[in-house]
């Protein structure tokens, strides 16, 4: 019993060393949860970052495709009481802890899987269904962690993780396209008669735009669907929340005001948008966009 402790100790001990080390804006947020539901925050971050790592790296494909698969069989031998790694007692405890359905991390490495070989997507649904995993999982398994029902803050967790990946898709359109990857469905480029090709050709930028911005108010959709989480979260969730919500909210505002930007860089949040969104989120009157007329 003392060293499956001693190992668990470590195993979160190494999870916040991830966290730190990625460099995350959500770090420094996550130290006003309560210890319990921190480390089980970092566990759930570390998770996600380490797949991700996996896949995004320069080995061949065959070799990344086999790192994953033995992660995944990793995690799968520490909810059998097995702990190989640094990393899975640590997300094996969480698990149990907090009763997070463990087909959350399922879907997380699933959906990361999906990027090995990423051929686009035709339709929307296609989009959606990927961005559930790599996204809306995450939030889906922060809900236990925060200690609330699954029930009817399920809907909101799910849209929630859309518009956060929405606006990292839109963020990294210049990023992607550097690396030959398209996020953006193909039905949505015929909508405005373009193609992939035509996205950095300036003689198209009008019909460019007319995309981005049909884009960028989906994603803002799902930001009002998303906003109705934060009623059913109480203390420093809440402000956690308020916090990831405000960022990712204010990185799409910045995207809408000028969209052509995104053609050329990658967007990020400058120093004064980061301060005032965390000082909103302390007083507890978050950057949120307004609610549609009833």
């Amino acid at each position: 019993m003392t060293t499956n402790h001693a190992l668990v100790e470590s195993s979160y001990r190494y999870c916040q060393q991830v966290v730190r080390r990625s460099g995350s804006n959500f770090s420094l947020a996550f130290w006003v949860l309560p210890k319990a539901q921190r480390r089980g925050m970092y566990a759930l971050y570390a998770f996600a970052r380490e797949v991700d790592d996996l896949a995004d790296s320069v080995k061949p494909l065959a070799e990344r495709r086999a790192e994953i698969e033995r992660f995944e069989a990793d995690f799968e031998a520490a909810l059998d009481g097995k702990s190989p790694g640094p990393l899975m007692p640590a997300v094996a405890d969480t698990i149990r802890r907090f009763s997070v359905p463990p087909e959350h991390f399922r879907e997380i490495a699933a959906g990361v899987r999906m990027d090995l070989n990423h051929e686009g997507f035709e339709t929307f649904a296609e989009l959606e269904h990927y961005c559930h995993h790599v996204a809306s999982a995450v939030g889906l398994a922060c809900l236990p962690i925060w200690q609330v029902s699954a029930g009817e803050a399920r809907q909101p967790a799910i849209d929630c993780g859309l518009a956060f990946q929405l606006t990292n898709i839109l963020r990294d359109v210049h990023e992607d396209a550097q690396l030959g990857r398209l996020y953006l469905p193909r039905e949505d480029l015929r909508r405005f008669g373009c193609d992939a090709e035509d996205l950095f050709d300036r003689a198209h930028l009008a019909r460019i735009c007319q995309l981005l911005q049909f884009e960028a108010e989906r994603a803002e959709r799902y930001y009002q669907s998303a906003a109705a989480l934060r009623r059913m979260l109480s203390g420093p969730p809440r402000m956690v929340f308020d916090l990831m919500y405000g960022r990712y909210y204010r990185l799409l505002q910045l995207i809408r005001n000028d969209l052509k930007l995104v053609l050329e860089r990658k967007l990020r949040l400058g120093f004064v948008d980061k301060v005032r969104v965390a000082g909103r989120a302390v007083l507890g009157v978050p950057l949120m966009p307004p609610q549609p007329a009833p």
